[in-house]
């Protein structure tokens, strides 16, 4: 019956909407009809629209749900071409889009001369004061959502915690296979001298999202932020650092990884996220 309330809920909403709530990326597969593989989608929709049974229809049309997102009203799933055009049609839908692959850019660069042995920190270097990251009160805690951290003498002894949403968001020990994320944290919170960080003294919270590759899901990030917020409490995060991205499929009002960074930024937090390299 929830399947068959849904349907006549979908019925209800005009063919204009159908490619209007779709990502540019999926309106090109679906215009490929002989193409029946599933799509790894991320699906917005109004609030309240879960609980009145959405899930349910999906989960019964053999959707594969992999996440149930509370950042905000969405969920992640992999879906038929057929249910993607029937959600598409459903009026509680608000947009539907890839769950697009994560990566993070880098750039080589040698250095030579007097700057290959002279002594710096990112904060001298960048013409901004040293941060105390205790001048508040208990040590603040950053949350690097990123390939995850690698237990090395820089940062050792300020892994608060450690996530793993590679693996669905598992606590573990820190590890890096990748790398960049232990690069990353380094420039944020590196203690060693000659080279310092430019909040050296801070707490380090590791949300691994990226392979030994350094690729990615959009929807581990957004479970990524997810858990930042519901934890910030207990671990002190007042910053979450995301040195990674995705290509431009959608604007940003119907980006659910947009939307998910605007509700931690409400939810009190400081996100900082990489413009490019």
């Amino acid at each position: 019956m929830v399947t068959l309330g849904l349907l006549t809920t979908a019925a209800a909403a005009g063919p204009a909407d159908d490619d209007r709530k779709l990502d540019q990326h999926l309106r090109q597969r679906l215009s490929h009809s002989v193409d029946a593989a599933p799509l790894r989608v991320i699906v917005t929709v109004r609030p309240g629209a879960k609980q009145r049974g959405l899930l349910e229809a999906l989960r019964a049309q053999g959707a594969s749900i992999t996440a149930d997102f509370t950042i905000i009203d969405g969920l992640a799933g992999e879906l038929s071409p057929a249910v993607v055009r029937w959600l598409a049609k459903h009026a509680d839908v608000v947009s539907i889009g890839t769950d697009a692959p994560i990566t993070v850019a880098g750039i080589a660069a040698p250095v030579s001369g007097t700057a290959a042995n002279a002594d710096y920190s990112v904060p001298s270097t960048i013409g901004l004061p040293e941060f105390d990251c205790q001048r508040t009160g208990p040590t603040l805690g950053i949350a690097v959502i990123d390939s995850g951290l690698a237990n090395v003498p820089d940062l050792r002894g300020r892994i608060r915690a450690f996530r793993d949403f590679t693996q669905g968001g598992l606590p573990g020990l820190p590890q890096d296979p990748y790398g960049h994320g232990t690069h990353v944290a380094g420039l944020i919170a590196g203690n060693s001298s000659p080279t310092r960080g430019v909040a050296h003294g801070c707490n380090l919270i590791g949300l691994r999202v990226l392979d030994d590759q350094g690729a990615g899901k959009t929807s581990d990030v957004i479970s990524a932020l997810e858990w930042a917020v519901a934890n910030r409490t207990p671990y002190g995060i007042s910053v979450v650092n995301l040195s990674l991205g995705h290509p431009v499929l959608e604007p940003a009002a119907t980006d659910p990884l947009v939307q998910a960074v605007e509700a931690a930024v409400r939810a009190g937090l400081v996100v900082v996220v990489a413009a490019g390299n």
